[in-house]
This record gives C-alpha cells, structure tokens and sequence, in this order.
C-alpha cells in the first residue's frame, strides 16, 4: 500500500477546509471530536492512521490534500478514504 494518497479538487467541488474534515469524519465513520487539527491546513483522521495535509488557494480552500497512510492503517480505512473524496468531488 502506498504510504500517500493525492486528491485533487475538481470541477465545481469547491468546499472549505472545515467541510472537508467534516465530510471525511462522516465519511469514515469517526467522531468529529476525533478529528484532531496539527497546525493550518493539516489533521488527524482519528485512530485511523490517516494524517491529511491540505494546500490552500487564495480564496481559502483546499484545492489538493495529501493523505499520509501510516504502517498500521487499516485497508478498509484507506479504501473508505478514497470513496469519501469522490463523494465529495474530489479525484485521486
């Protein structure tokens, strides 16, 4: 399994970075609560093994998010990742 993921916006999925950790804590099936910011622009999947790094555009929003995959992520975990961006618009 690759240790980073790449997703990009697409299109008209224009979404702001609180939407975006929103939808993936949905997505994955995580408490909010458990999403854990690390700085601007990058958080923690709770115990999922999954650390997210977004690049902003000048308006704000995340255009590109790299997904860092640690060793002990689960393969459910990853796939569910990758379902969740495409729901959301976004494109690997």
């Amino acid at each position: 399994m690759p240790s980073e993921l790449i997703f990009c916006c697409v299109g008209d999925a224009v979404v702001s970075e609180a939407e975006l950790r929103q939808g993936l804590a949905e997505g994955l099936g995580i408490p909010h609560s458990d999403v854990v910011l690390e700085g601007e622009g990058r958080f923690v999947l709770g115990e999922t093994g999954v650390t997210v790094s977004l690049d902003i555009d000048e308006n704000g929003n995340p255009t590109v998010a790299t997904a860092d995959i640690s060793i002990n992520a689960k393969v459910e975990h990853v796939t569910q990742l990758c379902k969740t961006f495409q729901a959301l618009g976004w494109v690997l």
